[in-house]
């Protein structure tokens, strides 16, 4: 996939106009930020649980790899007697898992 392609995608996708004189931010464009409404969450949880219900095998195969992956390094921290680092691990996956 060309760059242009992306960019153009990434243009659709998170509806920033293309002719925006507006202020501009780090990319030259300026967001836009959509609103939603309050229960819209509650339909992507929704959606999801329906994925998993269609598809049960790739989304448990997916989440036991994640949860061996944190097990590993959380025996790893242990065994190198580093167990205070746990925590922030801990912390560190809340941010950057999503």
């Amino acid at each position: 996939m060309s760059l242009l392609m992306v960019l153009l995608w990434e243009g659709l996708t998170m509806g920033v106009p293309a002719g925006n004189t507006g202020v501009t931010g780090a990319a030259g464009v300026e967001p836009v930020v959509r609103r939603i409404r309050p229960d819209q969450p509650w339909r992507w949880l929704e959606a999801g649980w329906a994925d998993m219900r269609v598809v049960p095998a790739i989304s448990l195969t997916y989440g036991i790899a994640f949860l061996l992956a944190s097990l590993s390094l959380v025996a790893v921290l242990l065994f190198a007697n580093l167990s205070a680092l746990v925590p922030v691990m801990a912390a560190g996956f809340l941010l950057v898992g999503p």
